[in-house]
């Protein structure tokens, strides 16, 4: 006789206009797969429900009535085999089976160094994942999460920057019944509750040659690539750069900072954010020190695909894979990338799992076996059943 198994995962969406009848959708598909009272609700919603995010969240914790709510307003969002933007969505991810422990972090500038509030350093030492979004204007995620790898290597930080708010006090963050403004929430999944790993893929590809950085003006102006002007070392690249490759810079033009640790090379691209025509200098969106090696890249749709396809085809869950969740910088989404869908198509083929995530002004997750802050990127994270773990 065979025991049926109760999933432990599942994932909802609706795009209805009518916030009530939106709500109503993914609380009934939720229902339906895992019935009341989950342990976890990852709650996504497009800026478009921002007005209506109270009566959303309320709803949600009166019917579902999960232990943990968590989630985010964003410019768009991602369910399972699709992404949403401009339009109103909500997209809703569920856990059953695990135990988390949320918290919310605000992270200081102290004479002793950078001080988080909120951070709960005895669960962290023996949690495996970090689940953890952030406001990009007030919470410095560069410096945390550094701080946070430092103090627990072992600790795999994902997620990412709400997006789709241009002004500070206009993110909205959710945990059970708070809406946060500043700082980040976070949801820490001790390591004996889940299997988990984290994929980043960037998929880009370089243009020209690899260069040190050999003047800066100390932050993120970068003055001299190779002893001359970093902006006449790019003419140059341009000069010699294929009719393919130059339609793809003028699409967006990006920096690659290549270090190697431990025989381990590890190459994180960020936007060039402008030029000094004036010092011949590049503006990057991250201070470059003298002696950075760097490359230039541009994105590619087709390398990014395989990119991500090679990296999922390759992970260690593979096939014990029971759900996803899938953070996506804007640059992927229909402003830059064309194609919204491209990522959560490809995760959906690969595994075919509960998927949910939203848009992000940046992601965060591992590379090289260290949490890092990336800001053209996809990052997927993977979970297996809990009786698997």
């Amino acid at each position: 006789m065979s025991v049926h198994v109760p999933p432990a995962y599942a994932a909802a969406s609706s795009r209805h206009p009518v916030p009530a009848f939106a709500v109503g959708e993914v609380i009934g598909q939720i229902y339906e797969q895992l019935g009341p009272h989950p342990d976890v609700v990852m709650l996504f919603v497009t800026a478009d429900l921002v007005g209506a995010l109270d009566d959303v969240v309320a709803t949600i914790r009166a019917t579902l009535a999960p232990t943990v709510l968590i989630g985010s307003a964003a410019l768009g969002v991602i369910a399972t085999g699709q992404a949403i933007e401009h339009s109103p969505a909500i997209s809703v991810w569920a856990i059953n089976h695990t135990s988390v422990t949320p918290m919310t972090l605000e992270a200081m500038d102290e004479t002793a160094g950078l001080m988080m509030n909120g951070w709960i350093p005895d669960v962290a030492d023996e949690s495996s994942t970090l689940i953890l979004l952030g406001d990009p204007f007030s919470f410095p995620a560069h410096r945390a999460i550094a701080a946070i790898g430092q103090r627990h290597p072992h600790l795999s930080v994902v997620g990412g920057y709400a997006s789709g708010r241009r002004r500070p006090g206009g993110t909205r963050l959710i945990l059970n019944e708070r809406f946060i403004t500043t700082g980040a929430v976070g949801l820490l999944i001790p390591r004996e509750s889940l299997a988990v790993e984290n994929i980043v893929s960037q998929g880009t590809r370089p243009v020209g040659p690899v260069m040190t950085v050999t003047a800066t003006d100390g932050g993120r102006s970068v003055q001299a690539l190779a002893l001359e002007p970093a902006l006449d070392r790019f003419d140059q690249i341009v000069a010699d750069a294929t009719d393919e490759e130059r339609q793809l810079m003028t699409e967006g033009l990006l920096l690659g900072v290549i270090t190697q640790s431990c025989a381990q090379t590890t190459l994180v691209v960020s936007p060039i954010a402008g030029v000094d025509r004036l010092t011949r200098a590049l503006v990057t969106a991250e201070p470059v020190d003298v002696g950075t090696v760097v490359q230039f890249h541009v994105r590619d749709r087709r390398r990014s695909t395989d990119d991500l396809s090679a990296a999922l085809r390759n992970s260690r869950l593979g096939g014990r894979t029971a759900a996803v969740l899938l953070f996506c910088t804007t640059t992927r989404g229909s402003e830059v990338h064309r194609d919204p869908d491209i990522d959560p198509v490809v995760v959906h083929d690969m595994f075919n799992v509960p998927a949910a995530g939203m848009f992000c002004d940046a992601v965060f997750g591992a590379m090289a076996g260290s949490p890092q802050v990336v800001t053209d990127a996809v990052s997927v994270t993977l979970f297996a059943d809990p009786d698997q773990s």
